[in-house]
């Protein structure tokens, strides 16, 4: 259906709703980086030049569902801090194991990344 198929009220309030400025209710933080910026990392530390293998451990107050952590920010991450030279299958030999520990409430929360040479 086209705007023009609709009855004349109708037509006017789109027409209205499409000229009012949406704007959020609170200013929106822009967190992620425009593409092609080169990579954060220092120049002097050169990435991991041979095949790796990661285990990303994850100490939570709460555990997740076993299929509910993803791992693709943390290797777009790596690449982005050019600690890795990519996240393809020739830089990571295996799927990246992700392991969980329940820690109590008084200790923080924390993310360990471990790189290993394949």
């Amino acid at each position: 259906m086209k705007i023009e198929d609709l009855p004349e009220k109708y037509r006017i309030e789109v027409a209205r709703q499409l000229s009012v400025k949406r704007r959020p209710a609170v200013p929106v933080a822009d967190l992620e980086r425009p593409a092609g910026r080169p990579p954060v990392a220092a120049p002097h530390n050169p990435p991991v030049d041979s095949p790796c293998r990661i285990h990303v451990l994850c100490k939570r107050h709460r555990l997740a569902d076993p299929d509910g952590i993803s791992v693709k920010a943390v290797l777009d991450g790596l690449v982005l801090a050019g600690i890795l030279g990519g996240d393809s299958a020739k830089e990571i030999v295996e799927s990246p194991v992700v392991t969980q520990v329940k820690v109590g409430q008084t200790q923080p929360e924390s993310t360990i990344l471990e790189i290993f040479r394949a």
